[in-house]
């Protein structure tokens, strides 16, 4: 810890650092449930044949493990730890067509160069099936023998595709990408028979009949057609089903039939997109669908499917996601997430319609109350139709003038979005005394092209002025004390949020910064080699399309940090591959330069994302200067508190 860190603390009064947690308020959650520093409990896949389920399992301040439950027994055991808590690797992982191994993502350090690996849980043995340094591979498909991959080992910029031979242990390279390919298809045999391909500031489906034939656009595609991503494929490949748009402003479930030489659309929406879907195996047909839009919705075309779906939601609730089921079908995990409701997660039995509870996330979340939250929508100053959410507190800060203090919570991307789930920081913030609003700006995702497109030159622009519009709206409900807000985000979040500082500086009385961006010209140039054919997507939503460097300065807080005014708090990782350290760095230098009340938590070997373990260090930062509720550290959050 050094001196600026110790002058932060000292800061504060001794009121503040009174409390311990055994003495919290009633309606104050701890940080250490809210950001599982106690332990917790994910990602619950079940085996292909259905006779296992596998979980990842992270206990108190120790690695995590995968636990194994036998379907048929009832029979859980520990069968291993194959990767430490806070790499990356072990928070995702997929079973093998086998049933018998698993495949997980793992890296070293926080630099993103992610491995894919095999792990067998009954010897506890494992295997790096992408033995390159330096690259970052993508998970394609696979079948008995046979795993496909994309890498970026050949050439930085570009993914190839290998396959792996998993008895032999061979690993071969199948497909070199002529430069402008960013996704793929594989057959049933691993070998790539479709590609997306980039053209211009969009981009196009290419098929072909063989392993050895040549990439052509389905001609009896209609003109209209704008492929989104791909989302599933039948075992046999003759069934390809895509998000897309068809003409319209909302988005399309499409199934294209390469053999036949056709294509159906399964559904559309005229306003909003889709996430997600899944072609039953047995006759082709859609089996599932998830919506966007305010509310995720789960759906089915199928009636059989639709009545387990409607059974279940008569149980838990609306807010229901298929996480993984068998290859028959008849075995199903389900989760209920919503902003009131922690993640838990269900076996359900769809030959016997039984629901079995199986777990939280986080057990003691289980028994605390937590703050509503609410869908808004309000007019930007161009009349467009704005989205988001707002958040009421659960604690109120002794002496407030009855109207709480607001925090502007600004969601990254930027072309990701807020949704309607439980977050964490949300309730951290509302049990803390302050009301939460999240604006999903123009262009975040899935509300449609038009929602999308109005971004297009809006960074530092529209998109900031979106935030403001929300922060106003909600103060003309009476929701909010105008004089004490708050603007925070985390990369976009926290390049908005520096934006909304120097352009605002009068509206906002603190910011905090996480791994965001000062200077949008050499954001340009720091992007990771991989990212160089977005390069040109991302360009058309910077000012001037990121064509002049004074318009991207003139956008940046870098050049206008004279006009901040309010407090900021900054963090950066490191190892962050994404937004480099020096965004933050150079801020800071030229803020403290000028006498500006700025402090800085620089995370050693830290990544991209770091939040929980400066929580507490923001939490002292909001109380400072609006008055909410400071839960003092534990000796676990000082001791993972490896900031500079």
């Amino acid at each position: 810890m050094n001196i600026k860190t110790v002058g932060f603390i000292l800061g504060f009064t001794l009121a503040l650092t009174a409390a311990s947690c055994s003495s919290l308020p009633p309606t104050v959650v701890p940080r250490s449930e809210l950001f599982s520093q106690n332990s917790y409990r994910s990602r619950p896949l079940l085996s292909p044949d259905g006779a296992k389920l596998a979980w990842i399992d992270c206990p108190y301040h120790r690695p995590c493990r995968l636990m194994m439950r036998d379907m048929k027994t009832g029979d859980t055991h520990n069968s291993g730890t194959p990767g430490e808590r806070y790499y990356s690797g072990f928070n995702s992982f997929r079973w093998r067509s086998d049933s018998q191994h698993l495949l997980y993502w793992h890296s070293k350090k926080e630099d993103e160069n992610n491995h894919l690996m095999e792990f067998d849980p009954d010897k506890n043995e494992i295997r790096d099936l992408t033995p390159f340094q330096n690259s970052h591979a993508l998970f394609l498909g696979q079948s008995k023998d046979r795993i496909a991959y994309a890498a970026n080992n050949r050439d930085p910029k570009f993914f190839d595709v290998y396959q792996v031979r998993v008895k032999a242990g061979t690993i071969t390279r199948i497909y070199d990408n002529p430069g402008d390919v960013v996704d793929w298809l594989v057959d049933d045999n691993q070998n790539v028979n479709g590609v997306i391909r980039r053209e211009g500031l969009g981009q196009a489906l290419l098929l072909r009949n063989s392993s050895n034939g040549k990439f052509e656009k389905p001609a009896y595609l209609p003109k209209d057609f704008e492929i989104l991503g791909l989302v599933d494929r039948s075992e046999k490949f003759d069934e390809i089903l895509v998000r897309a748009r068809l003409g319209k402003d909302g988005g399309s479930l499409v199934a294209i039939h390469p053999k036949k030489g056709s294509f159906d659309v399964l559904a559309s929406d005229d306003h909003f997109d889709f996430l997600s879907g899944r072609i039953e195996q047995k006759n082709g047909s859609l089996g599932y669908l998830t919506k966007s839009g305010e509310k995720m919705e789960l759906s089915s075309p199928d009636s059989a499917i639709q009545a387990d779906f409607d059974q279940i939601k008569k149980e838990l609730g609306d807010e229901i996601s298929l996480d993984s089921y068998d290859r028959l079908n008849q075995l199903w995990v389900v989760s209920i997430d919503s902003p009131t409701q922690p993640l838990k997660y269900y076996l359900y039995d769809r030959t016997h319609k039984k629901l079995e509870f199986l777990f939280y996330e986080t057990d003691e979340l289980s028994e605390r109350s937590f703050a509503k939250t609410e869908t808004i929508s309000f007019s930007a100053q161009d009349g467009m139709k704005l989205y988001g959410y707002f958040t009421k507190p659960t604690y109120i800060i002794p002496g407030a003038s009855g109207k709480p203090p607001l925090i502007v919570f600004v969601h990254g991307g930027p072309n990701s979005r807020d949704a309607w789930h439980f977050s964490p920081s949300v309730q951290w913030l509302a049990t803390r005394g302050y009301a939460v609003l999240q604006v999903n700006f123009r262009g975040s995702y899935g509300f449609g092209k038009a929602y999308h497109d109005a971004a297009k030159g809006e960074w530092g622009g529209k998109m900031t002025t979106d935030l403001m519009d929300g922060k106003n709206w909600v103060v003309s409900q009476g929701w909010a004390d105008p004089a004490k807000i708050c603007i925070m985000g985390t990369s976009y979040g926290g390049y908005a949020t520096l934006d909304a500082l120097w352009r605002f500086p009068k509206d906002f009385v603190c910011g905090i910064s996480n791994s965001g961006l000062s200077d949008l010209a050499s954001m340009r140039e720091q992007n990771p080699d991989y990212w160089s054919l977005s390069q040109d997507l991302e360009d058309q939503y910077l000012p001037d399309q990121g064509k002049s460097k004074e318009s991207l300065n003139a956008h940046s807080a870098l050049f206008h940090v004279d006009q901040i005014q309010a407090p900021l708090l900054l963090a950066h990782g490191t190892s962050d591959i994404r937004c480099k350290e020096s965004q933050t760095s150079s801020l800071y230098a030229a803020l403290k330069k000028l006498g500006k009340p700025v402090w800085y938590r620089k995370m050693p070997d830290r990544g991209h994302r770091f939040f929980d373990n400066i929580a507490y260090r923001e939490e002292e930062f909001l109380a400072r200067y609006l008055g909410g509720y400071f839960q003092p550290e534990d000796a676990y959050e000082v001791r993972r508190d490896d900031s500079e």
